[in-house]
């Protein structure tokens, strides 16, 4: 009887030790911030070839005196998390792929051997934070602290070309 009271017991601690460590790995906004950020848009591509993929590139523009104390890490959009990368003087991309315009070779059959070759379903990981259509959260580190900022508003634009995803 006192084994069974030790296991329960030490169950249940484990279980009230991980649901505290799941809070402590949530991503806290900020507040205020000190991130001086222009502008936020994004741009949808899709390449006129059939089947050579499609997506959408949100740019973060930020002024020409931005704080060099500060990188700009990964941006959150729509479901999605993507590194930003720096593309030319105050800019900064980030890339996202869609499934619009990629092939969907799936092979349907009674004969488990003939759907050896299809891909496995994609699973969304549990995404960090609850956004609107139009909001992003851009991540940046400030020294050697890691901080995340929410953006509203974010306007779409027409891309000039289909190869302007390039930028």
């Amino acid at each position: 009887m006192k084994l069974i009271k030790q296991i329960t017991f030490f169950t249940l601690l484990s279980l009230v030790m991980m649901s505290f460590s799941q809070c402590a790995s949530t991503k806290k906004l900020e507040s205020e911030t000190t991130l001086d950020i222009k502008e936020v848009f994004y741009k949808e591509w899709s390449n006129p070839a059939r089947y050579t993929g499609s997506g959408m590139n949100l740019y973060v523009i930020v002024p020409s005196d931005f704080n060099q104390e500060i990188t700009l890490d990964s941006v959150y959009f729509r479901n999605k998390q993507v590194k930003l990368e720096y593309a030319k003087e105050n800019v900064y991309v980030g890339k996202f792929e869609t499934e619009k315009n990629k092939p969907q070779d799936i092979v349907m059959s009674s004969d488990p051997k003939a759907e050896y070759g299809n891909a496995f379903p994609k699973i969304n990981k549990l995404f960090p934070f609850e956004l609107k259509e139009d909001e992003c959260v851009i991540s940046y580190k400030e020294g050697k602290k890691t901080k995340y900022v929410k953006l509203p508003n974010i306007k779409k634009r027409q891309a000039k070309s289909t190869l302007d995803h390039r930028m």
